[in-house]
């Protein structure tokens, strides 16, 4: 009687693994148990898009709001997945660098369907005095502004190269920090706006005029100076208390990042 059991108890098991629905796999978005599809939205540049202050703080960074802004786009029906791999001090030969050898940067941007780029700051910025950022070793400065030049249309050939999913690629201009006129205290950053003008002209002239390769342009120079002469210190961390005068950077604050993501997705929604 005991063996019947045991044998009864032992069939009922087998048929309730048969019967029993198949498990549904949990889903990346929506509902219903339905598995969404993943648009892949990848971040490469630098401090910009880390969203970096100081080297012990940040902040919400553009592409962090562009991903949300991605996802409004896209529905429920898909899940945005960001990629950041923008990384503190990144300049174009850095990022050139890592297109040709990296394997994980070269991975992410096989499969991207969208990528953004901040990149060009720092050739600049190497060239500049830190703290206080009131010098500019020209001669560097004209060199960084060369190699970018020579850098952009392959940092954008490698990345069309690679690419497999026909990316919407979206490229941000790089804005110009100093206020045309220093407010008191900043007298040494007289001349500093026009001498950064000119470099940026070449870097971002580079930008705009090869948009024939693939991609569109976020043009953060434009909109950031329209708060010339005097007003960068609402969009950056450029202008503080002079009692921080030597914690200024130009970083873009939360507004300035704010403003970043918004021209991000007016130019995606406009691809």
């Amino acid at each position: 009687m005991k063996r019947f059991r045991v044998a009864a108890l032992a069939i009922f098991f087998v048929l309730a693994s048969i019967l029993a629905p198949a498990p549904v796999a949990a889903a990346k978005g929506g509902g219903g148990g339905k598995t969404s599809a993943t648009i892949n939205y990848v971040a490469l540049g630098d401090s910009i898009a880390t969203g970096t202050v100081t080297y012990w703080s940040n902040i919400t960074p553009y592409t962090k709001n562009f991903q949300q802004s991605l996802q409004s786009y896209y529905g429920s029906k898909y899940t945005v997945k960001l990629t950041s791999l923008a990384q503190d001090g990144e300049t174009s030969m850095s990022l050139l660098t890592k297109l040709k050898s990296n394997t994980t940067v070269r991975s992410a941007v096989q499969t991207a369907n969208v990528i953004t780029i901040s990149i060009g700051g720092n050739n600049l910025m190497q060239a500049a005095t830190i703290p206080g950022f009131t010098e500019i070793d020209e001669a560097l400065a004209a060199g960084n502004t060369a190699q970018f030049q020579s850098d952009w249309p392959e940092i954008i050939n490698q990345i069309k190269s690679m690419n497999t999913k026909n990316a919407k690629i979206i490229v941000m201009t790089v804005y110009n920090p100093y206020n045309s006129t220093p407010p008191s205290g900043y007298s040494a950053d007289t001349g500093l706006h026009d001498l950064t003008d000119g470099y940026l002209k070449d870097i971002n002239g580079a930008i705009s005029s090869n948009t024939s390769i693939g991609y569109r342009v976020a043009d953060v120079y434009t909109e950031f100076d329209a708060k010339q002469p005097s007003s960068m210190g609402t969009i950056t961390y450029f202008y503080p208390a002079l009692w921080s005068y030597l914690l200024r950077n130009p970083h873009p604050n939360a507004t300035g990042q704010g403003i970043i993501a918004n021209l991000h997705r007016t130019v995606f929604l406009n691809y």
